[in-house]
């Protein structure tokens, strides 16, 4: 074996070892980045159902009360604002809330990414505020 034949030899075992490493970092980026989704989806399924338990303790507490008649989807608005697990929201994570109609509010959490997007409506009647003002008002004759 000359000289040339090792060079070629080792210069062919070196590309081979970097293609390996780059394969290798690569899928460790991966996993990191899908358990860091994965922490993202959870965190954000914690914050929808410490939403649903705000909600639902609002309706316990007062669901015919003065307040809340007077302006039901700002309550569900303050309730929602309010409503958290606990612990801070992890960077990367948004929560929002806005008015999505007359009688809606939309609880926005954005992640990293489109697929980390999760979105839900909350009416008033869903949660029996107010069923008196929840039926649309009807015409003379009873035509809505």
């Amino acid at each position: 074996m000359n000289f040339a034949d090792v060079l070629v030899g080792s210069l062919v075992f070196t590309i081979a070892s970097g293609s390996s490493l780059d394969l290798t970092a690569r899928m460790g980026r991966s996993l990191i980045e899908q358990r860091q989704d994965k922490e993202q989806m959870e965190r954000m399924d914690l914050e929808l159902v410490a939403a649903e338990r705000a909600l639902r303790q609002v309706a316990m507490e007062a669901p015919f009360s003065d307040a809340v008649c007077a302006d039901p989807t700002g309550t569900l608005h303050t309730a929602l604002s309010s409503a958290s697990p606990g612990a801070p929201l992890p960077p990367g994570l948004e929560r929002r809330v806005e008015l999505a109609g007359e009688r809606q509010v939309r609880l926005i959490l954005r992640g990293g990414g489109e697929a980390l997007d999760r979105q839900r409506i909350y009416t008033p009647a869903a949660y029996g505020l107010c069923p008196a003002q929840a039926q649309a008002p009807t015409a003379p004759g009873g035509l809505p």
